[in-house]
């Protein structure tokens, strides 16, 4: 009698399909092990970007009337981090991602005015003084390569960005890892793919120059983004 009797006539020995059964499940508990750290991975990731500090600072500023939670806002961001120049005013909460704690990436100067607005934080963002971004502005350091067929949507790659003295970005603005010069207008609605130049005005999807603005000039570029 034959030790490696093969009782099921297919081809293999007994003892072969026991070692073979045995690393079949030690490969399944590997590839368990290796979802679970995955999960975990994704659980820390979801934690890194929730930054409670953060959002208790805007719950506990939430009841505030405007006119003080505008003035206390920056201090308590100032708390988390943040660089904020001396009479900059955040009239509404912001929203901030970033990996790990990225609230001393932002640098932002004096005398500035903010409503709510969303900052990707990356890589550094540095806005000079007296500039005003409005309601649902993204300012972002982030974008993505283009990836081969089976997945179009490549690495992300971020960038530093720069907003210059007395720039004014309007409102639900997209600045997408971009720097905008000194003097610059960004009109209501404008996706920013490319740099600013200096005091020009820019609108549309994408953006686009649409003139330069002189040192004495008043007209509203409300009326000529209507026209982009």
């Amino acid at each position: 009698m034959e030790v490696n009797e093969d009782p099921r006539g297919d081809g293999a020995s007994f003892g072969q399909r026991l070692l073979d059964e045995v690393d079949r499940h030690g490969g399944e508990k590997r590839s368990l092990w290796q979802r679970l750290k995955s999960i975990r991975a994704q659980i820390a990731l979801e934690i890194s970007e929730m930054h409670l500090a953060f959002l208790l600072a805007n719950v506990l500023l939430a009841p505030m009337p405007m006119a003080l939670g505008r003035r206390l806002r920056p201090r308590l961001y100032r708390l988390l981090g943040m660089h904020i120049g001396r009479g900059t005013l955040i009239s509404r909460p912001w929203h901030v991602q970033g990996m790990g704690r990225p609230y001393g990436r932002l640098t932002i100067g004096e005398r500035c005015l903010f409503r709510a607005a969303r900052f990707e934080l990356n890589a550094p963002i540095h806005i000079g003084d007296r500039v005003c971004v409005s309601d649902g502005a993204l300012i972002t350091t982030d974008g993505h390569e283009l990836g081969p067929p089976e997945q179009r949507l490549g690495r992300i790659r971020s960038r530093p960005v720069t907003i210059g003295d007395g720039a004014w970005v309007q409102r639900n603005v997209m600045l997408l890892g971009v720097n905008v010069g000194e003097g610059a207008v960004i009109a209501s609605g404008a996706v920013v793919t490319k740099d600013v130049p200096p005091n020009t005005f820019v609108a549309g999807v994408p953006a686009r120059i649409v003139r330069e603005l002189s040192a004495g000039d008043e007209r509203p570029p409300e009326e000529e983004a209507a026209g982009q």
